[in-house]
């Protein structure tokens, strides 16, 4: 049972990095085309490292950090836009992307402002 629940761990770890991996391409395809600079220096600021401290991918962490992000990228966050901005991140709408899809997309937002914040 013990080889068991190893290679689930494994299998979970690989699939958290994949998923991450993944969404970090559109996060920064995002910032590239679509954010606003505002938006971005806000991404910017999510303590990303401060999160993973203390995440278990419970219910609660991902709509804490849908929640931080939709303030980052909405004037006037509403559930109505954090659900368009997990649309833009799931791809399809209805359900709160997963913890690494999320921390994919900031990451890949806060890699694209980090190359051209200096030169703004």
């Amino acid at each position: 049972m013990l080889n068991v629940i190893e290679r689930l761990r494994e299998t979970r770890a690989v699939d958290f990095s994949m998923d991450q991996t993944m969404h970090m391409g559109l996060g920064y395809e995002w910032a590239k085309v679509i954010a606003r600079h505002r938006q971005l220096k806000a991404i910017a600021a999510i303590d990303i490292a401060d999160f993973m401290e203390n995440f278990d991918d419970s219910d609660e962490d991902r709509e804490a950090l849908l929640n931080t992000l939709n303030c980052a990228v909405n004037r006037l966050p509403t559930r109505e836009s954090a659900m368009d901005l997990a649309k833009r991140i799931n791809g399809y709408p209805g359900q709160t992307p997963s913890l690494p899809a999320i921390l994919g997309f900031i990451e890949g937002a806060q890699k694209l402002w980090e190359e051209v914040a200096d030169k703004i």
